[in-house]
């Protein structure tokens, strides 16, 4: 599978790795990053009916693995989906729906938002690209306003 390029909404000519997407926030023209949908690795059924057995830190490994594989080494994202998804701080509750449909509900979290989920994993202590931890913890500090306290109390936990 070829390295996944992500592209700026605003300018479909403006490419950039996971790392660099990563690094800039956002694209050069205020655009968001992307993916073109036919680059998103498939997962086979298989791998799917396995994520069962897995807690949530698990489970994102399966799903953000292939989309990370050239920027973060494999032992290094399961280390750090094991910290920013510790079900100690961040419980998950399945609840069946009915017959086999289930909800995770991702509200349990501290600020009771599914943002809190989202942004662990962004966390300057996490070591996703150590060379942005120091610039991600002043960013978000100074954009509190705008992502809301569910994002702030996960960088700052």
């Amino acid at each position: 599978m070829e390295r996944i390029t992500f592209y700026s909404t605003n300018n479909k000519t403006e490419k950039a790795n996971f790392r660099q997407a990563f690094m800039n926030g956002l694209a050069s023209n205020y655009g968001l990053y992307m993916f073109r949908r036919d680059s998103v690795p498939k997962l086979d059924m298989e791998a799917i009916l396995a994520m069962k057995e897995l807690n949530y830190a698990g489970i994102a490994y399966k799903v953000l693995a292939p989309f990370l594989r050239e920027d973060i080494n494999p032992a290094d994202l399961k280390k750090i989906l094991a910290s920013a998804y510790d079900e100690k701080v961040i419980p998950v509750e399945i609840q069946n729906v009915t017959g086999k449909t289930y909800i995770a509900w991702l509200s349990k979290g501290p600020t009771y938002s599914f943002k809190d989920f989202a942004a662990r994993f962004f966390r300057p202590d996490t070591g996703v690209l150590p060379e942005r931890r120091r610039q991600e913890k002043n960013r978000h500090c100074r954009h509190q306003r705008r992502y809301g306290g569910a994002v702030a109390a996960a960088l700052h936990d």
